[in-house]
C-alpha cells in the first residue's frame, strides 16, 4: 500500500489559479519584468513567480508570426519587432508558477507543525505507474522516515535515515541523515492535477517515523534541503 494519486485526485478539484497579463497596460511589467532588442530578436526576461516555458507556449499560441525560444529565465521572441510585439504582450495572459522551491522552504521556516494527519487513517491505494517519476532503479536512493515536519499544505520536511544508495553517489551515505522536501506543485494548498510528480510526492505530507521511501533526488539547497524530485513512501506495517 502506498499513497498517492487517488488521495492526490481528492485534493485537484478547486483549483483558481488567477492569469497575469506578460505586459502591463501603459508597457508597464508583468509577468515580463523587462524587454531589449537585441539584433532582430525581442529578449523578455521572465518575473521569478513565472515560467519562461509557459510564457513562450503563450506567445507562440496568441501572437501570429512569432517564434519563441527559451534560454534560462529569458525568452527570445523573433518575428515581430519589439514597437509592435509590446503592445500584443498585453493581451497574451500567464498563471503564476505554482511550485517554487524557495518559497516553500520560506513556508517551512515561518509555520509550525499543523495537525499531523494519520498516516494509518488515511493511506489511499496506488494504481498508476510512478516509475518515470522515482527515476531508473539505478539511481534511487532508499531510507527510512525518522522525522516529519509540517507547513501549510502541502508544504513538508522529512528527515530520512539513509540505508541503500547507488554505486557512485557522491555527498549522500548509508546511515546518512538527510532532510527532504518533496517538490509539489500547489497554490493556496491545492495541488496541480496535471503533475505526475505532484500526484506521487503529495502522499509525503502524511509520512509517519518509520515509513520506508524511495528517493529520487535533484539538487541540495541553503546547504540543508534536498528537494526531492520522486518520492515513494512505503509505509510501516
Amino acid at each position: 500500500m502506498r499513497t498517492g494519486s487517488l488521495l492526490a485526485l481528492l485534493l485537484f478539484v478547486t483549483s483558481t489559479a488567477t492569469a497575469d497579463p506578460l505586459v502591463k497596460p501603459g508597457a508597464k511589467p508583468g509577468a515580463v519584468s523587462s524587454w531589449s532588442t537585441v539584433g532582430e530578436d525581442v529578449v523578455l526576461i521572465v518575473g521569478n513567480n513565472y515560467e519562461a516555458d509557459d510564457v513562450a507556449k503563450a506567445i507562440t499560441a496568441k501572437i501570429k508570426g512569432s517564434k519563441t525560444k527559451v534560454n534560462g529565465n529569458s525568452v527570445v521572441v523573433s518575428g515581430v519587432e519589439e514597437k509592435a510585439l509590446v503592445p500584443m504582450l498585453a493581451r497574451v495572459e500567464v498563471e503564476p508558477a505554482l511550485d517554487d522551491v524557495d518559497q516553500m522552504l520560506s513556508a517551512l521556516k515561518g509555520g509550525g507543525d499543523e495537525e499531523e494527519g494519520s498516516g494509518s487513517s488515511i493511506r489511499a491505494t496506488q494504481v498508476a505507474d510512478f516509475s518515470d517519476v522515482l527515476g531508473a532503479q539505478k539511481d534511487r536512493i532508499e531510507g527510512e522516515v525518522v522525522g516529519v515536519t509540517r507547513s501549510s499544505f502541502p508544504v513538508v520536511i522529512v528527515s530520512v535515515k539513509v540505508t541503500k544508495v547507488p554505486r557512485g553517489t557522491r555527498g549522500i551515505a548509508v546511515g546518512n541523515r538527510i532532510t527532504v522536501v518533496p517538490r509539489v506543485k500547489s497554490k493556496n494548498g491545492v495541488v496541480d492535477p496535471n503533475d505526475r510528480p505532484s500526484q506521487l510526492n503529495v502522499g509525503a505530507w502524511y509520512a509517519q517515523e518509520g515509513d520506508q521511501v524511495v528517493l529520487n533526488l535533484g539538487k541540495k539547497r541553503q546547504k540543508k534541503y534536498w528537494i526531492a524530485r520522486g518520492f515513494e513512501r512505503r509505509p510501516a506495517p
